[in-house]
């Protein structure tokens, strides 16, 4: 797990285990990967929100599989554990219940999912059965 969260520091790129501004705390929490994290995370939390993301989430090169329901539930569990936290540098600093997600290209379908949308898996079957004329599983390589 990865956390980026307000830190006490005149620092503009504050580094891990800084000590925590608990001024504004509990602070809402935004979930995503581990990428978007490294895109967003200091800046979100620059602005008062902990960023929690789950490490290894990769989606380079992946064909659609268990990871489309594995990494949602992947970040639940992140939350689940921050709320759960001990004697930790994050306790007390985290609202869980104000938490939301956020992502891009495979990380969008993540936010998705958490947000509470849902498939239509024979919708899908359907539209896959029958592709449209030059559909290529490879339509990247024509970007």
């Amino acid at each position: 797990m990865l956390a980026y969260y307000p830190a006490a520091t005149d620092s503009s790129t504050p580094q891990e285990d800084a000590a925590p501004d608990t001024s504004g705390a509990p602070y809402p929490v935004l979930l995503g990967d581990e990428e978007i994290g490294a895109t967003l995370g200091a800046h979100l939390a620059s602005h008062g929100f902990v960023f929690l993301a789950v490490r290894n989430q990769v989606s380079w090169g992946m064909t659609l599989s268990t990871a489309m329901i594995d990494y949602p539930l992947d970040q639940m569990v992140a939350l689940d554990t921050l709320e759960a936290l001990g004697d930790h540098l994050l306790t007390g600093l985290a609202d869980t219940s104000r938490a939301g997600a956020i992502g891009y290209s495979f990380g969008s379908w993540d936010a998705l999912m958490l947000g509470g949308a849902r498939i239509d898996p024979e919708h899908y079957l359907n539209t896959c059965a029958a592709r449209p004329e030059g559909w290529s599983d490879n339509w990247w390589q024509y970007v």
